[in-house]
C-alpha cells in the first residue's frame, strides 16, 4: 500500500483507488500508514518556507491532500471540534 501511494501520489485521486482497502486495516496498519503519510509530508514541508513570496511547491500540496484523505478515511478527524477541521482544511489550501 505504501508502495503504491509513494508511485502514484500525483495522480488525481490515488485514495479512491486504495479506499477499498483501507477499511481492512487494523489500529497497527492504519497507524503505519499515517506515519509513513506524515514522514513524507514533514519531508517537503520542511523545504517550504511560508514567508517566501514562492507559492508551495506542487509535491506538497499533493501531498498534504494524501494526508487530508488518509485520516478523513481513517477516522482520524471524527471527534475533532469544527474549528479545528475548519483550521485543517485552511492548513490544505
Amino acid at each position: 500500500m505504501v508502495q503504491y501511494i509513494e508511485r502514484f501520489y500525483d495522480r488525481f485521486d490515488v485514495i479512491s483507488d486504495i479506499r477499498k482497502y483501507l477499511s481492512l486495516f487494523g489500529p497497527e496498519e492504519a497507524a503505519a500508514l499515517k506515519a509513513f503519510d506524515r514522514k513524507r509530508l514533514e519531508e517537503f514541508e520542511a523545504e517550504f518556507d511560508p514567508e517566501s513570496d514562492e507559492p508551495p511547491n506542487l509535491k506538497l500540496i499533493r501531498w498534504r491532500m494524501v494526508h487530508f484523505k488518509i485520516n478523513k478515511i481513517l477516522g482520524s478527524f471524527k471527534f475533532l471540534e469544527n474549528a479545528e477541521k475548519f483550521k485543517l482544511v485552511n492548513s490544505i489550501m
